[in-house]
């Protein structure tokens, strides 16, 4: 495999054109993109037609210089474009890729770092400039970097989510070089991951997940809730190898609103996760497991009642770290017992906070955590 800068180019509104205007498209483009190649000096390209655009990759040395050799290709391809009223979206990546050859025995590429790509230009809006975060992190790093006259601002930044449930970063730029503007101040069409989650998609699958990915790799962790009857559950199964400090409190209805709880949620009294006996088992099984603690354990658990009747129930996993923090947010309904409610979860995967991952960690930071007293 071979490390490789790529760029994709796609032409907006390509599909409302018609066949003859779209077969002009391509072989304009063809011009087009030989003659900014040879502006940026890019040697050996390899050039993928995707119809509407076009993937191009060369090998790189993971330098500035093969950096800004795309950056080139792009303002070149503008200035070109220009007069032909041609406006497109770009992505760039680098990384390894295999070079293979096609069925027409020419150059192609394979591998994560050109699939990554096809993936977030689907954030970009218009004539907009997409980099992943990989790229990003490693030329530019910043709201705004100069290279060689190229002045980089950073418009946006968000995460998009694959058919995989994988979350790849990304970045929208504008770049200006010599008072010439390429990119757009639009932001991202997908700003930050959102996961809402109903009761038909299998909650209970969905929490395997949270416990698995989430929870296991968690130094701080807070649960708020009414009883917990599924808590325990997941706590056992947090590994405790002596090493990984982790810290965790489990927040419970106060007994004083037991009867709110009963009439909000439903006037049938048999819901076993809603009966004041469920949050005395769910009480000692959390201690009991913390009798099994060696001396080596180095979690920390603490037992807490609040005061309020609860607007939402939450799971909150290092909330004030960036590109780790995690929360799963479900609001309560009247007559709607909480296991058939449906929740969503948000991840702190960028510099600043998803606006509804802001929201609840900040109200429940305002508004609970200093209203609560130790069981």
């Amino acid at each position: 495999m071979k490390s490789v800068m790529i760029i994709l180019i796609d032409l907006v509104n390509y599909s409302e054109k018609n066949d003859v205007e779209q077969e002009l498209f391509a072989k304009h483009l063809r011009k087009g993109i030989k003659k900014s190649i040879k502006d940026a000096k890019i040697q050996n390209p390899i050039i993928i037609p995707t119809g509407d655009g076009i993937f191009l990759g060369f090998i790189e040395n993971g330098l500035e210089a093969d950096f800004l050799k795309a950056i080139k290709f792009l303002f070149s391809l503008n200035t070109w474009a220009e007069p032909l009223d041609y406006k497109f979206r770009c992505a760039i990546h680098h990384g390894l890729c295999s070079i293979v050859k096609d069925v027409l025995n020419k150059k192609n590429l394979s591998g994560d770092t050109i699939n990554n790509l096809s993936r977030i230009i689907s954030a970009g809006k218009d004539d907009a400039i997409i980099i992943h975060d990989e790229a990003f992190s490693r030329f530019i790093s910043g709201k705004q970097k100069t290279i060689q006259g190229y002045t980089f601002q950073q418009i946006d930044e968000g995460t998009v989510l694959d058919k995989h449930n994988f979350e790849h970063i990304c970045h929208a730029v504008t770049i200006e070089f010599n008072g010439k503007i390429i990119g757009n101040t639009n932001g991202l069409k997908l700003t930050h991951l959102i996961n809402v989650i109903t009761p038909k998609t299998d909650k209970a699958n969905r929490l395997i997940t949270l416990q698995e990915e989430k929870l296991k790799s968690g130094t701080e962790i807070i649960f708020y809730g009414i009883y917990h009857p599924s808590t325990p559950k997941l706590l056992k199964d947090i590994t405790n190898n002596g090493k990984r400090e982790v810290t965790i409190k489990v927040l419970y209805a106060p007994d004083t609103i037991t009867s709110d709880i009963q009439d909000f949620f439903t006037p049938d009294d048999n819901i076993e996760a809603l009966k004041p006996s469920t949050k005395v088992q769910s009480i000692n099984s959390i201690k009991d497991w913390v009798k099994t603690f060696d001396t080596s354990c180095k979690t920390k658990i603490k037992l807490y009642e609040y005061q309020n009747f609860p607007n939402f129930g939450a799971t909150f996993v290092d909330m004030d770290i960036k590109r780790k923090g995690f929360i799963h947010i479900s609001n309560y309904v009247r007559n709607i017992i909480p296991k058939e409610t449906p929740y969503f979860e948000s991840s702190f995967l960028t510099d600043n906070k998803p606006y509804l991952y802001d929201f609840y960690t900040a109200y429940f930071k305002d508004n609970i955590l200093p209203n609560i007293t130790e069981i």
